[in-house]
């Protein structure tokens, strides 16, 4: 289960205890909701045969909220892993390392951009 707490770092930092309780409640039925879509996903998408995993995410965010397959969380492992640092190949031939925030990546393709750092799913890159 994905429930956030009500002093969770989403709820405004100038939200009152009144205004934190209430976004904890609103957030533990996002995150029954998303349990939910996890279904969906796997019902519309994967059970059928026509993805091997599927998500849905928020373009404001670019984060993921709902994967699958569920069984064992496999949906999220196949689509997301959290910030990372990988070497990259600069111009000059060398290599960097660099953070990689696959939401940040995600929002900069919502957003109409080709993501400077290529497109990254659960740790592998692809070019687009």
């Amino acid at each position: 289960s994905r429930a956030f707490p009500a002093d969770s770092p989403v709820a405004p930092s100038n939200c009152s205890d009144r205004c934190k309780r209430r976004s904890g409640h609103f957030f533990r039925n996002m995150a029954e909701e998303e349990q939910q879509w996890d279904s969906t996903i796997e019902e519309w998408l994967v059970s059928e045969g026509n993805c091997v995993a599927g998500g849905l995410g928020d373009p404001s965010t670019g984060a993921l909220y709902a994967a699958a397959p569920v069984e064992g969380e496999a949906g999220w492992a196949m689509l997301f892993k959290e910030p990372y640092s990988q070497a990259l190949a600069q111009e000059d031939g060398s290599e960097k390392e660099e953070q990689i925030d696959e939401s940040a990546i995600m929002l900069e393709i919502s957003q109409g951009k080709r993501p400077k750092q290529g497109l990254w799913i659960a740790g592998e890159k692809y070019t687009i």
